[in-house]
């Protein structure tokens, strides 16, 4: 079975594929090259980092790599991806992060995104958490 690193760089290697432009990948445990972090709206000191950052067309895609889901990873993505939605829903604040980002990435950014958040769960949705991955969905956030 993949691990989470792996699976995070296949799951890029695959949206690149499928014609989005990586602007950066996280891999826990390793330094974060070229990485430019989400401030969030409570403050510049708490910073986020989605797994996976890539654009395409007016589209702005984060997605987060988890192992398993349960109840206490579904809260905590939850939570990540509305305050990275809600900084970035703010305009100074995503003018800021992307003229970063374009500098370090090289890629164009949209000048208003349409903002996706994707969680790719490397040993899928069973039973047991099939009800976690509906409640992630009703909040906007596609399981794949």
């Amino acid at each position: 079975m993949a691990g989470q690193g792996k699976t995070t760089r296949e799951y890029a290697a695959q949206l690149s594929n499928d014609g989005w432009s990586i602007l950066y990948i996280c891999i826990p445990n390793t330094p974060h090259v070229k990485v430019v972090p989400i401030p969030t709206s409570h403050g510049v000191s708490k910073q986020r980092y989605p797994d996976i950052a890539a654009v395409s067309n007016d589209h702005l895609l984060l997605a987060e790599v988890e192992m398993n889901l349960n109840g206490a990873v579904a809260q905590d993505i939850i939570l990540r991806f509305v305050e990275m939605r809600q900084s970035l829903m703010n305009l100074e604040l995503y003018s800021m992060w992307s003229k970063k980002v374009e500098t370090v990435s090289k890629h164009k950014m949209p000048p208003i995104p349409v903002i996706e958040t994707r969680l790719k769960i490397v040993n899928g949705v069973d039973q047991r958490s099939i009800d976690l991955a509906h409640q992630l969905q009703s909040q906007g956030i596609i399981i794949v």
